[in-house]
């Protein structure tokens, strides 16, 4: 990524050879739209026609582009890295959620809540980033609403997946192998959900 005095690039010839358009996207930098750019060869570049701004280059398709064994194992560690920071962070969370109803009783809940929820967008940020080269948006709202959003999907998979398993079965054995097939199912959804709170790809 560069800024327009770094890069060399002519937007008006590169126009010539367009052979498809996508979503365009706003430039993080100055605000205008930046036109999704593809030529013949499968190239793509999101760049803004105002200030030069280059937000991604590189082929089209890139998630598409991946190997099938690739992106499973970045499945599995995105949803083991997110399970174990996730894990790290609660006690904390536990402890000013706590504080904060002591304090502020119902109200204080619902704050404890609002913080979870950003902090579970604030871990999954993270994690879209490191495991998956996303540049993600970082304003507060877009990580408040990224992790209230990933809070109900992964609460909904839990009460229909985790919680029947413990009903069924006490078997450590089998609640293991679940653990793991979950961490699969948690970082698909993380990098789904990342997607929509992205800004490109990280060079």
């Amino acid at each position: 990524m560069s800024d327009s005095d770094d890069i060399d690039f002519n937007v008006g010839d590169f126009k010539d050879s367009w052979v498809g358009r996508k979503e365009p996207r706003e430039c993080p930098k100055c605000g205008e739209t930046m036109p999704y750019v593809e030529d013949s060869h499968g190239n793509i570049k999101w760049v803004c026609p105002h200030c030069g701004k280059v937000i991604y280059e590189g082929l089209a398709g890139y998630m598409g582009a991946m190997p099938l064994g690739s992106k499973i194992g970045r499945y599995f560690l995105h949803g083991i890295a997110f399970y174990l920071i996730s894990l790290a962070l609660v006690f904390a969370w536990i402890l000013v959620g706590v504080t904060l109803v002591l304090l502020g009783s119902f109200i204080g809940l619902i704050l404890a809540f609002l913080l979870l929820a950003f902090i579970i967008g604030a871990i999954n940020t993270f994690v879209a980033s490191l495991v998956w080269g996303f540049s993600m948006k970082t304003s507060w709202r877009s990580i408040f609403l990224h992790g209230l959003v990933l809070s109900i999907v992964l609460v909904m998979v839990s009460l229909l997946t985790t919680y029947p398993l413990y009903l069924v079965t006490h078997d450590w054995y089998y609640i293991l192998l679940f653990q793991i097939g979950l961490c699969f199912v948690n970082g698909f959804i993380g990098e789904t959900a990342a997607e929509n709170w992205m800004d490109g790809f990280r060079q």
